[in-house]
């Protein structure tokens, strides 16, 4: 591509169209910092665009470059002017390839680039060899389910491109009522849960309001997830533990009144350190492990002595007479 370099003013550049944009994220202090200590090393790369009988300019790549020089009251600004034959395909191309070569694109940027460039390269096997072709490496399959993003609220595009919630988990939404998608955002962007720990949390939410007939929205408003949500704890971690159980608690309300009544039974046991009597998961077995810790001969007689007492416990008993009711 030609391009030619030019001295240009802020204000003949249209920074309000957007067509070739592919950055989600708004510029921040450090590019003005950066920009203040050593100048702008990468001028943004324009088009000119005749209206009547004076030319404007709009933005192929740089837009955050030029808000930051605007802000900081330059009145001039170096600019590559692509020249007027250069077609939309290959200024979007420009713009795409300019971006993958500084940095990683987020989620959302790539899909927001596919989403253009399909635009002039509707197949999708053509469309990711010439991503390819300037770095960015995605499959058609993928292709897909960025096609798939796009059409979810733009609050949760938003909460995929900041990288808080992973592609699939946001794919899982699809369909909901935008209220619940809104709460879900907030406790996302709010918590942060790891990938594993939100899937279990989207998951619980989705299953329990399947199961009562009612919204996300409607669950996340119940006194026993509202509470801790509202509760004013300033640990996330420990937030995201009681929301944890109190989702669990709801979805499987029996298994956990089980467990809690081992729980009570083994306290009164008062098994001492390097004991422990672990109940089989989901109680789908009749049959407990008791796990010894043993350091000498001497631990071995102790713990035989331990069993003798604790066998004929009656908080023992009640553990083995013990069945999970529906």
């Amino acid at each position: 591509m030609r391009f030619d370099s030019t001295h240009l003013d802020p204000s003949s550049i249209d920074i309000g169209d957007d067509r070739y944009r592919i950055t989600t994220a708004l510029p921040d202090k450090s590019l003005g910092r950066s920009i203040s200590l050593v100048g702008l090393l990468h001028p943004p790369v324009l088009q000119a665009v005749l209206q009547k009988t004076t030319a404007s300019y709009i933005v192929v790549s740089g837009f955050n470059r030029i808000k930051a020089v605007s802000a900081m009251g330059w009145s001039k600004i170096d600019c590559f002017v692509l020249s007027g034959d250069t077609s939309p395909k290959d200024c979007l191309l420009f713009s795409i390839a300019d971006n993958v070569s500084s940095r990683s694109l987020n989620l959302l940027e790539q899909a927001n680039a596919v989403r253009k460039l399909s635009v002039f390269v509707p197949d999708k096997i053509f469309l990711c060899a010439m991503l390819e072709d300037i770095g960015l490496n995605l499959s058609p399959g993928l292709v897909s389910k960025y096609e798939r993003l796009l059409k979810l609220p733009q609050e949760l595009q938003a909460v995929v491109g900041r990288g808080l919630m992973p592609l699939a988990a946001a794919l899982s939404l699809e369909g909901m009522d935008l209220h619940s998608v809104h709460m879900i955002c907030g406790l996302i962007e709010r918590l942060r849960p790891g990938t594993n720990l939100q899937k279990e949390i989207l998951s619980r939410l989705k299953e329990f309001a399947a199961q009562k007939g009612i919204p996300v929205s409607s669950v996340l408003e119940l006194p026993d997830v509202s509470g801790i949500l509202n509760s004013g704890e300033a640990d996330r971690k420990a937030m995201l533990q009681h929301l944890r159980k109190a989702l669990r608690r709801l979805c499987f309300p029996s298994l956990c009144a089980m467990e809690d009544q081992f729980a009570e039974s083994l306290s009164r046991l008062e098994l001492p350190p390097g004991v422990r009597f672990v109940f089989p998961e989901g109680f789908e077995d009749t049959r407990y492990r008791l796990e010894l810790e043993i350091k000498s001969a001497s631990d071995m007689e102790n713990h035989g002595c331990l069993m003798q007492e604790i066998s004929s416990h009656p908080a023992l008993l009640e553990i083995f007479k013990r069945e999970l009711r529906d």
